[in-house]
């Protein structure tokens, strides 16, 4: 981590992607946003969505450290990869050095976005609930996460993601999927959404080596990166459509794995409902 001198605001979902979400206007990038907390849509440039001061920041002994240069270096490798996949629309015209890439991309978006805390905070507390009354007082203070316990463990994990997920995603086999005429997708807080259809009860199904798990990341409006295992999926093309139902899943799983933005071209692009889809399988 490289060590900056002042706290800026810095994005937790890259500029370049959300770019392709986004309409030009007099050289400003414009996207629309669904706030789910407020229940409201507004329109706003990029640069002041998705990000938060000073995010990938952290003050040690008055020393400020962060990973933004770090992230910055490996968007600017990944930019032109993904321009490429969109255009291409066939993820198998990628080099291998591209695939590297484009893995790096989806590992660093599983950590770098508020989700990730909230999951944090989430699993501390059911710590405290389970511990509950039988810690000492010295032990509650050990488990209870503080702001900066939370920014410390998440750029920890934001440093090993790449070594953990990118191989992983590597060799998953991978797939592109557009939208049919008048069905548009939307992004989100936490574009990287993931579903199983093999239920594990306790164990859980979502983990990226989990037998049958899916993996989406909304490209633009009209298509979608999936990742899976081709040992639960031998017989899935490079290419696929997805009819309105299945565009209507993939925006369910949005809805569900945000923290509090959906993002997209313009607000008749969202669909959040009561009853909206909650199981499904794109890979019919």
């Amino acid at each position: 981590m490289k060590e900056v001198s002042l706290s800026q605001a810095q994005h937790y979902i890259p500029k370049f992607y959300l770019k392709n979400f986004a309409t030009k206007s007099r050289g400003t990038y414009y996207t629309t946003v669904y706030d789910l907390k407020k229940d409201n849509i507004f329109t706003v440039s990029i640069e002041k969505i998705a990000q938060e001061t000073g995010f990938y920041n952290i003050k040690f002994d008055d020393k400020l450290i962060s990973m933004e240069s770090a992230l910055s270096k490996l968007e600017s490798n990944i930019a032109p990869v993904l321009k490429k996949l969109i255009e291409q629309m066939n993820p198998n015209i990628l080099t291998k050095k591209e695939r590297v890439y484009i893995s790096n991309f989806c590992a660093t978006l599983m950590m770098r976005v508020p989700r990730t805390i909230e999951i944090m905070e989430d699993i501390n507390e059911k710590i405290l609930n389970e511990v509950g009354q039988r810690a000492t007082p010295e032990l509650l203070k050990q488990l209870e996460f503080n702001k900066k316990d939370k920014k410390i463990h998440l750029l920890n994990m934001l440093k090993k993601s790449i070594g953990i997920f990118s191989p992983i995603f590597f060799n998953m086999k991978w797939s592109i999927s557009q939208s049919k005429f008048g069905s548009f997708i939307h992004t989100s807080d936490n574009p990287l959404v993931r579903y199983n259809p093999i239920d594990m009860r306790l164990y859980g199904n979502l983990g990226l080596l989990c037998r049958g798990i899916q993996v989406f990341l909304p490209l633009n409006p009209y298509l979608q990166l999936n990742m899976f295992h081709e040992k639960d999926y031998p017989h899935i093309d490079y290419f696929s459509y997805l009819s309105k139902d299945n565009v209507l899943f993939i925006k369910s799983l949005l809805v569900g794995q945000a923290t509090r933005f959906l993002i997209g071209k313009s607000k008749d692009v969202f669909d959040v409902r009561e009853g909206m889809c909650k199981e499904g399988n794109i890979f019919d």
